[in-house]
């Protein structure tokens, strides 16, 4: 194998990129930090924007609970003497009456006298009363000039006496400052009433203003959560955490993904040179038909990589990878050597796969001319178009050479890759192989079965052999034998097959 101490060559030369794949390597590592950190004010606005809309709709529901309970006094009312004795006194202090959530409630009797749940009446004075059709409730608030210090009160009547209740300001201001202590103001205005404030008395909104709010019909009700300078400190610091080490854990991760690429690159190479030394590539036959007589004409060879263990590596997984890697022309070497040996016990011709490289380099000539007889006559070679011909004149003049001692040359997968007409008027290819991809719209609206019509036609008019792959049906075979064609390559007749599975195929065909 001429090409093989070449390639071991190529496997050392991996070793001086080494410092390339370092310098990669840092780049990966430094790039996630580089992305990501000057994004963080972008972060950090998206994480502050976040929080404020989850603690209002806490506080939102917390308010609405407030406001709308009806504290179960539909059925305490009715024990009620409406005289503030011992017994008034006893059920506005208990537990059922005055939950959590209230802080004062004041019975207030229509004779004017007044009391409450700590005994004599607590709210002296308060705002006129509104009534919020939201709620269908009514509500006032107590006198102060400071506006943290005002509370709610809800107003329900009961015959001629009145029920004031007193929300319970501390629960909001507990759960604020519990969310993040100095951060959160709550202010809420109903029309008619004073402004309210809940959580940080001064906020600090020097830098950063964030607010969210919600309100009702006629905006009689306004509810408004403001946050600021300290919320945003807050979340940075968090923020810059996760960012750090997000960028950590995505730089890690790049480089495993990438060390890993290198290394399959790597590794790929040696096992495809070490399965080149045990000669473990093996070529697969596909028999071509001639669908009027039903004999056999020729056959395709389709490389397989058998494993020590006999398990078959499809061409797929490891054909591109060689043709990239410059590792096909040492594959190829070894497939002919292979096919070479079984030329005497095969029908027709025989057609080998090559890539531009084998027509520009001059490479199938030679050994043609060290093998000339009766046997090399029945090998052709089958150009595939996936690797465009650059030296046009070179390969024109190596299929020259080759159509000299053998079967000649013919274009695979025609019309899916670079040269198509091209190459059948430049090179002076005889003979076509039609791809399977314009095989499968035989039968279909697809717009691409007209131009497999084109192609036959063409084929039929340029006098050229046309073969047509891929073909898997009955209907397939019947419409191109009704368009002239009957070399049929497919599953229809026959899948890839070793040669001992061939040589049955053979006695089979011939009964």
């Amino acid at each position: 194998m001429r090409h093989l101490k070449r390639l071991k060559k190529q496997t050392l030369s991996l070793l001086q990129i080494k410092k390339y794949q370092w310098l990669v390597s840092i780049l990966l590592f430094v790039a996630p930090f580089a992305i990501l950190l000057p994004a963080e004010p972008a972060f950090v606005n998206y994480s502050v924007n976040s929080h404020v809309k989850d603690v209002f709709k806490h506080v939102f529901f917390q308010i609405n609970l407030l406001e709308t309970s009806s504290l179960q006094k539909s059925r305490l009312m009715q024990k009620l003497n409406f005289d503030c004795e011992a017994d008034d006194l006893a059920i506005l202090s208990s537990q059922d009456f005055t939950p959590l959530y209230v802080r004062v409630i004041q019975l207030e009797l229509s004779n004017g006298e007044k009391c409450s749940n700590f005994g004599p009446a607590v709210i002296q004075n308060m705002s006129p009363t509104i009534f919020v059709a939201k709620h269908n409730i009514t509500l006032a608030s107590t006198i102060s000039p400071l506006s943290q210090r005002r509370e709610t009160i809800l107003v329900q009547t009961y015959g001629e006496h009145r029920l004031l209740t007193v929300i319970n300001s501390r629960i909001l201001n507990n759960y604020l400052d519990s969310e993040c202590a100095d951060c959160y103001q709550l202010e809420y205005s109903i029309a008619g009433l004073p402004t309210m404030i809940r959580g940080e008395k001064e906020l600090q909104q020097k830098d950063h203003h964030y607010s969210t709010g919600s309100q009702y019909s006629n905006k009689d009700y306004i509810i408004t959560l403001h946050a600021g300078d300290r919320l945003y400190q807050e979340l940075e610091e968090e923020v810059d955490t996760y960012l750090y080490i997000a960028s950590f854990i995505i730089a890690i991760l790049l480089n495993i993904i990438f060390w890993s690429w290198c290394s399959s690159k790597s590794s790929l190479k040696g096992m495809i040179i070490s399965a080149l030394s045990n000669n473990e590539f093996i070529p697969y036959y596909q028999p071509i038909i001639n669908s009027k007589t039903g004999k056999i004409v020729g056959q395709e060879v389709l490389i397989r990589w058998r494993l020590k263990d006999m398990s078959l590596i499809p061409p797929g997984q490891f054909i591109p990878y060689a043709e990239e890697n410059n590792l096909i022309i040492a594959i190829t070497d070894n497939l002919l050597d292979q096919v070479y040996q079984d030329l005497a016990e095969l029908t027709g011709w025989v057609s080998v796969n090559i890539v531009a490289k084998h027509l520009e380099q001059g490479l199938l000539s030679p050994w043609l001319k060290d093998r000339n007889n009766d046997l090399i006559k029945r090998l052709s070679f089958e150009l595939t178009e996936r690797e465009q011909i650059k030296q046009f004149k070179r390969a024109e003049s190596e299929i020259q050479l080759v159509s000299h001692y053998c079967n000649g040359v013919k274009l695979d997968d025609f019309g899916t890759g670079y040269g198509g007409f091209s190459y059948l008027q430049r090179l002076g290819v005889k003979s076509i192989k039609i791809d399977k991809m314009f095989i499968d719209t035989i039968g279909t609206d697809d717009l691409k079965c007209s131009v497999l019509d084109a192609i036959i036609a063409f084929g039929h008019k340029a006098n050229l052999e046309m073969i047509a792959e891929g073909v898997e049906t009955k209907a397939q075979v019947d419409y191109l034998a009704g368009k002239g064609v009957t070399l049929i390559q497919g599953f229809y007749y026959a899948q890839p097959m070793a040669k001992s599975e061939l040589i049955d195929f053979y006695r089979q065909n011939n009964r």
